[in-house]
């Protein structure tokens, strides 16, 4: 679905038969994991069970950077002094739809101090930075994939961390980043679909932004607001933290996995 969805896979002979081996072998499971009600939904929707399916998130894998990369972004990576950081890291992919935030940085280019970097690498890098022109090296920086004690600092050092899905892509993902973000205590913004579960759980718990792709001018504005709300968001970062300790913690997440072998083996019903 994904591949489809982004226009990578044209042929829908193709598309058909692979679905097809997809659905048989979800229908011969004694249970599928997936990773969010929206994914679950996309699985019945298939004609899957929906008390087949059960909904166990990934966890946060890294406890943070440890002091071991200091000042990652301020002097490692080049934004400086007060700027207000907006960070993407990660794969740098079709499926993020992420020239959709260099249309918003191009709306912020005359704003003072803000400044997004994208750290990665993928498919879409060269034309993310071929769209970016002549910003590239004023409001807009790229640099390559780093150690994951530097990309955590860099997340904890950022203003605003970004999560970002092409249309209808949050019916098959659920970006495990969105984890990491929050447990470096920073907000996020997310750009996806205002009905996804990615959405709720950032905007209903106050852990950031929401905005759908396309829509650039609000896209602006929530990075905007960010930026003017800075001090209300650093105040923030300890109850971010903690909601991503909560809710995608090791030990909270494996607990639930635990259940699982003796539920199958049972035959009982797992919850929807």
């Amino acid at each position: 679905e994904s591949t489809r969805l982004t226009g990578q896979l044209r042929s829908e002979a193709l598309y058909r038969l692979l679905r097809g081996l997809d659905r048989a072998t979800c229908r011969r499971a004694a249970l599928i994991v997936t990773l969010s009600p929206d994914m679950q939904a996309t699985l019945v929707e298939r004609g899957v069970s929906a008390s087949q399916i059960e909904v166990i998130n990934n966890f946060v894998f890294s406890n943070g950077s440890d002091g071991a990369a200091h000042s990652a972004l301020r002097e490692t990576l080049g934004i400086a002094g007060n700027d207000f950081a907006v960070l993407f890291a990660g794969n740098l992919g079709r499926f993020q739809g992420l020239e959709h935030v260099i249309e918003s940085a191009r709306l912020l280019r005359d704003e003072t101090g803000i400044k997004f970097l994208f750290m990665g690498e993928g498919a879409a890098k060269a034309g993310l930075e071929a769209a970016a022109g002549e910003l590239v090296g004023r409001t807009v920086f790229f640099c390559p994939y780093q150690p994951l004690a530097v990309a955590m600092r860099a997340m904890e050092e950022a203003d605003l961390n970004l999560v970002s899905l092409g249309r209808q892509v949050y019916r098959v993902a659920y970006p495990s980043k969105t984890m990491m973000c929050l447990a470096a205590g920073c907000p996020v913004l997310t750009i996806v679909e205002r009905n996804s579960r990615l959405a709720s759980d950032i905007v209903d718990n106050d852990l950031g932004y929401c905005c759908e792709q396309g829509d650039h001018e609000a896209t602006a504005r929530a990075i905007r607001d960010a930026r003017d709300r800075r001090d209300y968001w650093r105040e923030r970062r300890p109850e971010i933290a903690r909601f991503a300790r909560q809710t995608f913690g090791r030990d909270a997440v494996l607990e639930r996995w635990d259940s699982i072998p003796e539920r199958v083996a049972g035959g009982r019903e797992c919850r929807p």
